[in-house]
């Protein structure tokens, strides 16, 4: 447990010092974000299957428990942006911002949400802050071929 202490405190240390260095920037929703490591190289696409670690915070509490510190990076195909929820949801946004290797921070204000649809806990003045770092991204291609590989075992032992 104490070494967990120690390996929260130093990914914070290093994300506030990060932010020091660095400049908000828009997304294309209107999320303001922070890229803290951006390397050039190819972003994922809709369908592509991305590994990354997440932190969520609501203020100062963190809200998601994070994959950083379980050291079990999350993994998830991107859907298309017409079937996910309204507003675009951050950390989906963010993924697309970034390259494999990057460290980015993207924040969510909820001044703009009418207080009756947010949930007990949450205020207007609240704002969600999710530090998110890009691990690997599959292409859809890849993906696919894999699929139909197990399809082509599977049509084989059902024969």
């Amino acid at each position: 447990m104490n070494n967990l202490l120690k390996l929260s405190f130093l990914f914070l240390l290093t994300v506030l010092l990060s932010c020091k260095n660095s400049t908000e920037t828009l997304s294309p929703s209107g999320y303001k974000y922070i890229h803290h490591i951006k390397n050039e190289g190819q972003k994922p696409q809709v369908g592509d299957q991305v590994t990354y670690h997440n932190v969520v915070f609501k203020n100062d509490t963190t809200l998601l428990s994070s994959t950083f510190y379980l050291i079990e990076p999350q993994t998830a195909v991107l859907p298309p942006k017409d079937s996910v929820p309204v507003p675009i949801p951050p950390s989906y946004e963010a993924l697309f911002l970034m390259a494999i290797g990057d460290s980015l921070t993207i924040f969510q204000e909820l001044d703009s949400f009418p207080p009756e649809q947010l949930p007990k806990g949450i205020t207007n003045e609240d704002v969600f802050t999710y530090h998110l770092k890009l691990l690997a991204i599959k292409p859809k291609e890849i993906i696919e071929k894999e699929l139909a590989a197990v399809k082509a075992r599977q049509h084989t032992v059902a024969d």
